[in-house]
């Protein structure tokens, strides 16, 4: 007796910030799962985030601390740590996919800069979202292996940076290989 089993692909993803959770289940070859949280905003401010060194060390924050920003190393930390967590039963890639932040009222644009880490206490280094639609691949993992990974995201504040408002987009992002 010949047997023959057909297993669907299936992937989960777990994005996890200090606003909530937003869980994406994807069932099948092909299919197309996409999630965007509502009422959720990654807020670049000094009375939230405040502000770190290049080395992401914090160097204080409210409403109107008193930063030196002559050495074009300061920047202003998001407002949340992200824990993603990955899961497939099929191999998987996960990034991330970005660009610099826009500015509300003037020509000017903010580049975003990101640091991953497999555990809380251990970042890598320093990514930078300068260009539209650029991507920062973090792992490619087997089938059934599961993924957990933290991101940070900051913008530079320096002379260079004109004051205001500035939008942009963060997608994290699996797929089966």
């Amino acid at each position: 007796l010949q047997t023959r089993a057909f297993i669907p692909c299936y992937l989960e993803m777990k994005v996890t910030g200090n606003q909530g959770q937003t869980m994406l289940k994807s069932y099948g070859p092909g299919a197309d799962t996409k999630a965007s949280p509502k009422g959720y905003l990654l807020t670049f401010d000094n009375e939230i985030g405040g502000f770190v060194s290049e080395r992401w060390y914090t160097l204080g924050h409210g409403s109107n601390p008193e930063i030196n920003f002559d050495l074009n190393e300061v920047y202003i930390q998001g407002s949340d740590v992200f824990k993603v967590e990955v899961w497939a039963n099929g191999n998987y890639k996960y990034e991330v996919e970005a660009g610099p932040l826009t500015a509300e009222d003037h020509d000017g644009s903010l580049p975003l800069q990101m640091r991953s880490g497999y555990r809380m206490d251990r970042f890598g280094g320093t990514f930078t979202f300068d260009e539209a639609g650029k991507i920062c691949n973090i792992a490619e993992k087997d089938a059934c292996e599961e993924l957990t990974v933290y991101h940070q995201f900051r913008v530079p504040y320096t002379r260079n940076i004109a004051q205001g408002r500035y939008d942009g987009i963060v997608k994290f992002r699996a797929v089966t290989l």
